[in-house]
């Protein structure tokens, strides 16, 4: 294959990406997993069993992304965002974001990103516990970019509206993928209002990414 730009077609959108780590197959079936699980408009964080299935999963950042590289690819990956994190900086697997004037350089991550690295970012909420260092609260699957050059990850979030269900709230769907923008914080001018000013240092921050 090919370590120039690659284009493909699956399933409606058009990605782009160099250096793929995943096969074709597994780029197909991480997709066609996304879709499907977005297909049953899953809040975010809730407990639901799938049809045919008895077994409850929580449908949070990080248990959506163990439940897709498991379905979709057949590896098994730590529960939490922070051991998922864990795991790849032990591996020597993190990397971290090109910075160009205290921004993500999205030109150059671009050129650094393989469709299934998981992306990582810190200060997304107020619930991170205190042992985590760095204080990772939330993950991402990338899978590529459209034909225009936006990025798009997969996973539950609860910023920005999804591709699939284009709705607020959030849960498991495909979403756009900028490095750049808030994903929370985890310390409030006002605790009791989620849109009152982060404080200095507790914004959230896209820090890393890596492939298991």
């Amino acid at each position: 294959m090919s370590r120039k730009i690659i284009w493909f077609l699956v399933l409606g959108f058009m990605f782009q990406s160099s250096m793929f780590a995943l096969d074709l197959q597994e780029k197909k079936a991480l997709i066609h997993s996304i879709r499907w699980l977005a297909a049953f408009n899953i809040k975010y964080g809730r407990s639901q069993s799938l049809p045919g299935s008895t077994k409850k999963y929580r449908w949070d950042c990080s248990g959506t992304a163990q439940f897709l590289y498991k379905k979709s690819i057949n590896k098994a990956i730590p529960r939490t965002s922070y051991d998922q994190y864990l795991s790849l900086k032990t591996a020597g697997k993190i990397k971290s974001p090109p910075l160009e004037k205290g921004r993500v350089d999205v030109v150059k991550l671009k050129t650094i990103l393989k469709s299934g690295d998981l992306l990582f970012w810190t200060n997304t909420h107020d619930a991170i516990p205190t042992f985590r260092k760095p204080p990772i609260g939330h993950v991402m699957i990338y899978l590529g970019t459209k034909k225009n050059g936006i990025m798009l990850m997969g996973g539950s979030n609860t910023w920005g509206k999804g591709y699939l269900n284009k709705r607020s709230g959030g849960g498991p769907d495909i979403y756009e993928f900028n490095p750049n923008t808030r994903m929370g914080c985890a310390k409030r001018e006002n605790p009791k209002n989620r849109r009152s000013k982060c404080l200095p240092g507790y914004e959230s921050k896209f820090i890393g990414f890596g492939q298991p």
